[in-house]
């Protein structure tokens, strides 16, 4: 990991030149996770299947004689409405690799599954992962809502977009989850796997699957008759990239038919070589970009067809590569994990990087400091943001109650204070 690490570069924003500073937050490392449910050989249970992934460029790896090593502890934590733990595993794991560039990769992962059988209920998942050598952490924590398990009807389990599939002693098949659910680079294939569970009655279940693009179209449809086994019914159904284009899409699985008819569904996305793993839709990550482009240019990248405009956007990021000589653009890839952050937590009826403080944060990243006051008696809900190395606070009202915080002042008059 690059631990520490500045990175700088102009940009402009209505016409006004500014230098704007890129360093890692604080509660690193970041991680990526996914929680599908599945049919638990405990009757009445239903397995989680807690898949857990962490960027080796996340991690702080050390020399340890001729390899670099990294050693995190990651917590895997179920707890019940009351906040009482109901399940829990903790675990010291340790990633060995022999080249320096793959230290600071963000397309290699150390990656682990966690299994609870529970019944049903609501819970709230809690991972937890903490870097030995630097001794920062990142937390998640995950409502889960777990139903009955059905005896006499037609049940499809959670869908699994995997890497690879594998086969345990007994031949049954077992995911390797993509866990980000993409196609990422020259990935060819994913495979979906899921499980289909039926009633004593049900020889063979209709199966189709079909691929949407985001405006609802079908793209693609196969189906087929699956044969119904004891206790359930494992499928696995190659996805080929093809000539699916970058972007997002929407996998869905039919099963059965008529009033019995089940159906579960899924995102996952194809991304172009050199995109942030965050983003796969190029023209949303252009318009992005309006905090640190230049005037017009923006425009200029979006009036290119879409094989250039893809050329430019590379170009774009290339030009502010603070380490060319690595596989990966670090400042790209932290602008756009600011960019989903600030969605994740920002958005009210704009998405939140188009927010106050999504602005603020894509372009400062996380303060030392909030102070929220969103009860105070003959005021409007407020927060105070502290930024101690710039010596600057920012404070956004939310005047309507709705949860739009707008800056009490102007941003950039705010931070020409600074220069």
């Amino acid at each position: 990991m690059i631990a520490g690490i500045v990175l700088v570069f102009a940009a402009r924003l209505a016409a006004q030149p500014q230098e704007m500073r890129f360093s890692r937050d604080a509660d690193l490392p970041e991680f990526y996770y996914d929680v599908p449910m599945i049919a638990s050989p405990d009757s009445g249970k239903t397995r989680l299947e807690c898949y857990v992934k962490v960027a080796y460029g996340e991690l702080t790896f050390v020399r340890d004689g001729d390899r670099f090593r990294a050693k995190y502890e990651l917590s895997v934590i179920l707890l019940d409405p009351r906040g009482s733990q109901v399940d829990g595993k903790i675990r010291t794991l340790e990633t060995t690799v022999q080249h320096y560039d793959s230290t600071i990769s963000r397309r290699a992962f150390s990656s682990t599954v966690t299994r609870f059988d529970v019944k049903p209920g609501k819970y709230e998942l809690v991972l937890s992962i903490m870097d030995f050598d630097s001794k920062k952490s990142g937390i998640k924590k995950i409502p889960l809502a777990v139903p009955e398990r059905t005896r006499t009807g037609l049940s499809v389990s959670d869908l699994i977009l995997a890497d690879r599939v594998t086969a345990d002693s007994s031949g049954r098949p077992v995911p390797s989850a993509s866990v980000t659910a993409d196609f990422a680079d020259a990935q060819d294939t994913l495979f979906l796997w899921f499980e289909i569970e039926a009633g004593p009655n049900i020889q063979t279940v209709p199966v189709e699957v079909r691929i949407f693009d985001l405006k609802g179209g079908v793209l693609r449809s196969e189906k087929a008759e699956k044969a119904v086994e004891t206790p359930c019914t494992v499928c696995v159904i190659p996805i080929p990239r093809g000539d699916l284009k970058g972007g997002r899409y929407r996998l869905e699985v039919i099963a059965g038919e008529g009033a019995g008819q089940v159906r579960r569904s899924r995102s996952f996305s194809v991304h172009w070589a050199g995109m942030p793993m965050q983003t796969s839709d190029l023209d949303k990550a252009v318009d992005q970009l309006q905090y640190i482009a230049k005037r017009g240019e923006i425009k200029r990248i979006k009036k290119l067809r879409n094989d250039e405009r893809l050329t430019a956007f590379k170009e774009f990021w290339k030009e502010r590569d603070p380490t060319p000589e690595t596989e990966g653009n670090e400042i790209m890839e932290e602008y756009y994990r600011r960019v989903e952050f600030s969605n994740q937590n920002f958005g009210t009826f704009m998405e939140g990087w188009k927010s106050d403080r999504g602005m603020v944060y894509i372009m400062l990243g996380p303060p030392n400091e909030v102070d929220r006051h969103p009860f105070e008696a003959g005021s409007k809900p407020y927060e105070v943001w502290t930024y101690e190395s710039i010596n600057r606070y920012f404070i956004f009202i939310d005047q309507t109650g709705l949860g739009d915080y707008r800056l009490a002042a102007p941003f950039w008059d705010t931070l020409n204070q600074v220069r």
